[in-house]
């Protein structure tokens, strides 16, 4: 039975959300896998993967035909680590992360910077 709330949600909408949850938990799947997660027929999750594929929200890998996560979700969650993650918060200088990279979100321009992890190796390196 049909709640409400259920009734509010814009079923497409709602099932395009839902492709992009599966693609981030478990990775590339194929249409069939798509439809079978949603409870749909294949043409209808193939038309929601190819909208999804028209905004760069998904793309399709050549040699295998399985749909993973695109780049254009990245410019959305750009949007969002300017605005709502940081409001009413300092923010940090820089983020380190584990393989040595650091990203200064407080320049959006900013690129990324490889730096030294020890610093015997600059002592090192710079040694006749």
């Amino acid at each position: 039975m049909r709640t409400a709330e259920d009734a509010a949600l814009v079923q497409s909408v709602d099932r395009a959300a839902h492709i992009l949850e599966l693609l981030s938990d478990a990775g590339p799947m194929g249409v069939s896998d798509v439809s079978r997660h949603l409870g749909v027929h294949r043409s209808t999750a193939f038309r929601l993967l190819a909208t999804l594929e028209g905004r760069h929200l998904v793309e399709q890998e050549t040699h295998r035909g399985l749909y993973r996560l695109g780049l254009g979700l990245l410019r959305l969650a750009g949007g969002v680590s300017h605005r709502s993650i940081w409001s009413g918060t300092r923010r940090p200088a820089a983020t380190r992360w584990p393989n040595g990279w650091t990203r200064r979100p407080t320049r959006p321009s900013s690129t990324a910077t490889r730096r030294s992890t020890s610093p015997s190796r600059s002592a090192a390196s710079s040694s006749p």
